[in-house]
């Protein structure tokens, strides 16, 4: 228990970190609507599975979970967040963090997914959360066996028994199926790269044949008189997988159907339609070659120019830096990289997609030149944000959350090369320690000034309605339009509530829009306050 010591103060400090911040974030978004729903827990979770989202993960959350008291919401959220942070590294690594190094690491994680993820819609905001967090976390529980399997083929000989057993196989395979149900562009990804991965291994890939090369042995010795040693010891064969991998992803595959097909995501789809440009997959099948290609690089467009310019500015110095380093000398590498940089800044920003493509290819010329597989394993994770991308086709304008997976590979790549340095610059984990603490603190202070705006909205709304009541005013019934879909009815407060801006203007980027009340009564997130406190209308000026 002791050695393991570090472990646990790691996984002690991010756990409180993000309860504090979870606990500092008020309710938002549907949150408030699953909270004020007149329906009981089940009925709202069946609602909302029928006619809004089928993911599993949203069922749980409208139906039962965004009854917990808030503590212990706050509480439960934050320890699946750490637990995802923990499976993250794992991923990267297949160990857990354990010293100083792997603490910067860490730091380094944490301030990517703030940086380059819709942050507090992933990691903060309950039916985010539930859409996407819990997501991580179940289906990276699921991908687990096939990581560590993966890293060494032959490692199938050494894993656990009870892993080539019919009870296993049993709850593997009905894992898997709730695996599958809880987002359906993850879950498409991640059948995709596990297809493509045991297509590859079964047809291209071979594994050495360990082959005793005492040819005088009972064993052998017949097999032996007319075949070369050296011949024997270097035999391959063709890898044979476990019957749970097939298994697994059948199951996936199930559950993904069971999503895709299920009646609340075909009811979003027909809604979103008519907010985005919706194609279905037949009328994309019909369009001709060029309109196929003129949608697929919009889409691929849209969403290198939605990302943070962070990652492809890190990303080509890096491959910059390997690529010139052996070329010139260090003042002129310095020099090069300012100018390179400059350069590619204005590509990024005038052709980002270019910008992206660019990257990925110095990624694989590295590779092939220097035969360093980190970078292939790069160029890899960046073709997964690719298919992450292209698998959104069919809606375009998606909110940034929606990106969420494909953002992971990217940072990914930042991690692991971080992790790079570090294997030659070991000191250097106290300075991104050090940043990291910075940076946490700075968010925290952003999530109490937006509690305390918060609190104080609330007191400024239930001052206003008390001093309605004293001058006579009477409940009556208010008409308010959400999302410019749903029309509602409630008995509320007939008062119009003005704001002064200075008093609530949370303007931190990690903040979603949700929060930000505009001058408009009639705007989307205005008449969702409405609603919140019953009143007519409100707005900031």
């Amino acid at each position: 228990m002791l050695k393991n010591y570090k472990t646990l103060s790691i996984f002690s400090f991010i756990f409180i970190y993000l309860f504090i911040l979870n606990y500092f974030t008020p309710i938002q978004g549907d949150d408030w609507n699953y909270l004020l729903s007149p329906k009981d827990a089940i009925d709202t979770g069946i609602k909302v599975f029928l006619t809004w989202n089928s993911r599993l993960g949203e069922f749980l959350h409208s139906s039962y979970l965004i009854r917990l008291p808030f503590f212990i919401f706050d509480l439960f959220n934050a320890f699946v967040g750490s637990i995802f942070i923990f499976l993250f590294f794992y991923f990267c690594f297949l160990r857990l963090p354990k010293n100083m190094a792997d603490f910067g690491l860490i730091a380094t994680l944490l301030v990517s997914f703030m940086l380059l993820l819709s942050f507090e819609e992933v990691f903060l905001w309950g039916s985010g959360s539930a859409n996407y967090l819990w997501t991580f976390v179940v289906v990276g529980i699921f991908l687990l066996p096939y990581r560590i399997f993966f890293n060494d083929l032959k490692s199938f000989k050494k894993m656990p028994k009870f892993l080539d057993s019919i009870y296993f196989y049993i709850l593997f395979f009905i894992f898997s199926i709730m695996a599958g149900m809880w987002h359906e562009v993850v879950s498409a990804v991640v059948l995709a790269c596990l297809v493509i991965l045991v297509l590859y291994i079964k047809i291209f890939m071979k594994i050495s044949q360990e082959i005793p090369q005492n040819l005088d042995s009972a064993k052998f010795r017949d097999s032996a008189k007319n075949v070369d040693s050296t011949k024997l010891a270097e035999s391959t064969i063709k890898p044979k997988l476990p019957f749970w991998i097939y298994i697994g992803i059948l199951g996936f595959f199930i559950g993904f159907c069971i999503l895709y097909f299920s009646p609340g995501q075909n009811a979003r789809i027909a809604e979103e339609s008519q907010m985005r440009d919706f194609i279905s997959l037949k009328d994309f099948l019909l369009l001709d070659f060029s309109s196929k290609v003129s949608r697929i690089y919009i889409v691929l467009d849209s969403a290198a120019k939605s990302n943070p310019i962070f990652f492809p500015v890190f990303g080509f110095i890096v491959a910059f830096i390997y690529i010139f380093k052996d070329v010139l000398k260090k003042i002129l590498l310095f020099i090069a990289i300012a100018i390179a940089t400059i350069l590619y800044i204005f590509i990024l920003l005038e052709m980002p997609l270019l910008a992206y493509l660019l990257v990925w290819g110095m990624f694989i010329y590295i590779y092939f030149k220097t035969k360093d597989r980190l970078f292939l394993v790069a160029f890899l994770l960046f073709g997964v944000w690719f298919l992450s991308t292209l698998s959104t086709f069919q809606l375009l304008d998606l909110p940034f959350r929606a990106r969420a997976f494909g953002i992971l590979f990217l940072i990914a790549i930042i991690v692991l090369f971080v992790a790079r340095l570090l294997q030659y610059r070991q000191n250097l984990a106290y300075i991104f320690i050090v940043l990291g603490i910075l940076y946490f603190a700075y968010v925290g202070v952003c999530y109490y000034s937006l509690s305390k705006q918060w609190e104080n909205l609330v007191s400024k709304v239930d001052s206003e309605i008390d001093e309605f009541m004293r001058n006579g005013g009477k409940p009556e019934m208010i008409h308010l339009r959400l999302m410019d879909t749903y029309d509602v009815e409630m008995m509320g407060y007939g008062i119009d509530v003005v704001i002064p801006k200075s008093e609530y203007n949370p303007t931190n980027r990690m903040f979603s829009s949700w929060w930000r009340l505009t001058s408009d009564p009639k705007a989307n997130i205005n008449q969702s306050y409405s609603r919140i406190f019953r009143i007519k209308s409100i707005r900031v000026e």
